[in-house]
């Protein structure tokens, strides 16, 4: 359980103290407000319940996150993923589970790790599993849909009001910007030959640079 009413300040030093109120929530416990889960949402709703005053309490079922492993390191990597890779799987099931042919997916031991992987009908969802929620395992991404799309996939919500007020605040609150083209022109890893320099926005290219946020919900 997290109590959050200090994030209201937004300061480094009272969203430390927040994070260090993490505690187990007492059997019969009260508590003014609780918002279930950390992520975005979760974390959105808690916030302006902190900024009105009211004292907020959150719970998520994961961990913080926050310390490192036997290696040294809090997340392990995408290509040898160990048991912190998925929540309460045996085996690991990425997204791509083939790579030029060959499958990646491997054994892992039983953990809460951080990615979740659930199956439904016709279609898998992923969910972070961890203080942050989704901010953990989207890689940092902070996509506006192009508004010539929006309408055909919620006709229902009013577009001009998104694209003028709320994406422009969500993406203020994140600091959510771009990496200068220029920095992938001098990267080798980044550049390829024919391409003009930058990848990211070769002409003709399949992919296009991605807005990135400098903070997640944690």
């Amino acid at each position: 359980m997290l109590g959050v009413a200090a994030l209201a300040g937004r300061t480094p030093s009272a969203q430390a103290s927040a994070v260090r109120s993490a505690a187990p929530i007492a059997s019969g416990a009260r508590v003014p407000a609780l918002v279930i889960g950390t992520g975005y949402g979760g974390s959105v709703a808690a916030l302006r319940l902190a900024q009105a005053g009211v004292d907020v309490h959150m719970i998520e079922m994961g961990m913080a996150w926050d310390t490192p492993g036997p290696d040294g390191k809090i997340f392990c990597s995408t290509l040898e993923p160990d048991h912190r890779s998925y929540w309460l799987r045996t085996r690991t099931k990425a997204p791509l589970n083939y790579f030029l042919g060959f499958p990646i997916d491997r054994n892992i031991s039983r953990y809460t790790g951080i990615l979740d992987a659930e199956d439904f009908s016709g279609i898998t969802v992923y969910q972070g599993r961890g203080v942050g929620g989704g901010s953990l395992v989207n890689g940092g991404m902070a996509v506006t849909p192009k508004r010539e799309n929006f309408a055909a996939v919620l006709p229902s919500v009013n577009a001009d009001e998104m694209y003028n007020v709320y994406y422009p605040r969500a993406n203020a609150g994140l600091g959510v910007g771009t990496i200068d083209p220029a920095w992938f022109d001098s990267t080798p890893t980044t550049s390829t030959p024919g391409s003009g320099g930058s990848t990211p926005s070769a002409p003709g290219s399949l992919s296009s640079s991605c807005p990135t946020s400098t903070t997640g919900t944690t």
